[in-house]
């Protein structure tokens, strides 16, 4: 209800009892109703986050070591894995994607993307499945102290990331450590050298695939597929890591 001074002064007023549901929004005007809250629905706050960690290569620049992190944006737990790029009907990568990327809102940084050989992802397989817990809300974990990274994490370096490849050894990828919301996923490429222009990154491409149902990833809405129980119904998620 609108304030009646306001309203016989030719104002809009304000209102002096709102609705009980916000989502509503202001049902006195003729458009737009809801349009002071809006439910945000942006898928940064569904799908896991994969950020890049830390990154090194050989002295040759022939193979890359890279660490990488995920972590569960939801309030539900999410049964997850990483693969080698999974081919489709259509390419993985569009070569006009990676021409202006942004990797720095706030200097409006772009940088080019390069797409890597066959090669070097041709042999990626999956990793085992793995589950993020709930994310931690950070209000209810004031005064608790930080809680430290895994060794395995704190301990990581490029080099023994590649020390497993040795010489006929193919690209590895591997999970190396979980801790509640965030696991930590190891990548060992070969023949990953960016080529002569260091104008470019190299653009890795990869999926994560997701599983829907069983408990797994509720709050995306996606509802399982009329499988049998003991199949997995996973939606598969393209994405690319760009490398220096």
């Amino acid at each position: 209800r609108r304030c009646r001074a306001e309203l016989s002064a030719g104002r809009t007023g304000i209102l002096i009892k709102p609705k009980l549901n916000p989502l509503e929004g202001d049902t006195s005007l003729r458009a737009g109703h809801g349009q002071w809250w809006k439910k945000d629905s942006s898928a940064v706050h569904v799908v896991p986050g994969v950020q890049l960690v830390r990154c090194g290569a050989d002295p040759t620049g022939q193979a890359h070591g890279v660490l990488l992190r995920v972590k569960n944006p939801t309030l539900n737990m999410i049964r997850l894995r990483f693969s080698g790029p999974i081919e489709g009907d259509s390419p993985i990568v569009d070569s006009r994607e990676l021409e202006n990327i942004l990797v720095d809102p706030f200097t409006e940084t772009f940088v080019k993307g390069r797409i890597c050989a066959l090669e070097v992802t041709a042999s990626l397989g999956s990793t085992e499945f793995f589950v993020l817990d709930p994310a931690d809300d950070p209000f209810l974990d004031i005064g608790k102290g930080r809680e430290e990274d895994p060794s395995e994490v704190r301990d990581w370096s490029a080099t023994s990331a590649l020390s497993s490849l040795g010489e006929g050894n193919a690209s590895q990828i591997r999970v190396i450590a979980t801790q509640g919301d965030t696991a930590w996923v190891e990548l060992a490429l070969r023949n990953s050298s960016p080529g002569g222009d260091d104008s470019y990154y190299l653009a890795v491409p990869l999926a994560l695939q997701i599983e829907v149902g069983n408990g797994s990833w509720e709050a995306s809405l996606i509802k399982r597929r009329d499988i049998p129980a003991e199949e997995k119904d996973l939606v598969t998620i393209n994405l690319v890591t760009l490398l220096r």
